[in-house]
């Protein structure tokens, strides 16, 4: 049976402050340290914390290249599925390209080319992101590189990750803290007149602090706006002016393109909303296809979530994915 090194041997060469004891749960002290002293642990700790996920990769990926993959010995069943992680993470990114910066930036920008990870850290690193901004700032820059779906659509649907431009509550409230955002000037720039039949409407979803922008982006994407359904959600929703429990689906015109159903439909929508961020009810989209009944293929759904009906093309970083 192999020897297992104990702890206090393996901390005692960090070199603690007298009278501070770790053990694999606890951090304990037998006197009053100084403030030097707890500022020079805090360094210690902090070091550790930020090179032991790159000490383990590189243990893993070393004991592989030696030994082959006898290294699965050294992982416990506890500890496998992170342990090996780290050495993908540490595998994607030469030792010589990781920067001063934490292991969970260098974890954001594992998957890219090394070119781009270089790119990326250095971003975070003269912007001062946390992992989340690093993370959220790549998913946008992809989603800006996504091709629009080709040919050309007689009805548009539209959910823009719009940018509030606040952090509120950090896991609450802004969008910044649930996808990658899009601002006002972002959302103008993109070529969506080019997927628009001479005849079209379009249906864009313009959160209620944000209307005039709502306005701006039909402009900008060559429609002219027509009316509006107004979605009461029920729960209600922190604001700065009120408790905000409504959203403005707008509807606006390319061409001629008057709805094909007789039904006039109430322009107030009741629908408790999904626990899900900013996630929109199904009945919008057949609401839609009630007032223009499909034609084949001939609509598309822009920043869509999850799957969609056969008739119904999608675009967005979270097309196809499972709906929440």
């Amino acid at each position: 049976m192999r020897e297992i090194v104990d702890v206090p041997e393996i901390v005692g060469a960090l070199r603690l402050p007298q009278g501070v004891t770790l053990t694999p749960t606890a951090l304990a002290t037998t006197r009053r340290l100084s403030v030097g002293e707890w500022l020079s642990l805090g360094e210690l700790l902090g070091a550790c914390e930020k090179a032991v996920q790159w000490w383990i990769g590189d243990f893993l990926n070393e004991f592989e290249h030696q030994h082959g993959e006898k290294y699965a010995q050294a992982v416990s069943p506890a500890q496998a599925d992170t342990w090996k992680n780290y050495a993908w993470v540490c595998r994607s990114i030469e030792k010589s390209l990781r920067k001063d910066i934490s292991y969970k930036h260098h974890e954001a920008v594992a998957p890219l080319a090394p070119p781009d990870q270089q790119t990326w850290l250095a971003r975070a690193i003269e912007e001062k992101w946390g992992v989340h901004e690093l993370r959220r700032n790549i998913k946008a820059s992809k989603l800006a590189a996504t091709p629009l779906p080709e040919g050309k659509y007689r009805v548009i649907y539209a959910d823009p990750p719009w940018k509030y431009g606040d952090e509120l509550i950090e896991g609450y409230g802004a969008a910044e803290h649930h996808y990658p955002t899009m601002s006002l000037e972002q959302l103008c720039e993109l070529p969506i007149c080019d997927l628009s039949a001479d005849n079209a409407v379009l249906f864009l979803w313009t959160p209620a602090p944000l209307s005039d922008n709502g306005f701006i982006v039909a402009r900008e994407w060559k429609f002219h706006y027509k009316a509006q359904f107004v979605w009461d959600k029920v729960r209600h929703n922190f604001g700065h002016y009120n408790s905000v429990r409504h959203e403005l689906l707008l509807i606006a015109t390319r061409g001629s393109c008057m709805p094909e159903s007789g039904e006039l439909h109430d322009s107030v929508v009741t629908l408790e909303r999904s626990g899900e961020h900013s996630a929109k009810p199904p009945y919008f989209r057949e609401l839609i296809d009630r007032m223009y009944p499909p034609q084949g293929v001939d609509r598309v759904e822009l920043f869509a979530r999850g799957e969609l009906p056969p008739h119904w093309r999608g675009w967005g970083n979270e097309y196809g994915k499972n709906a929440a």
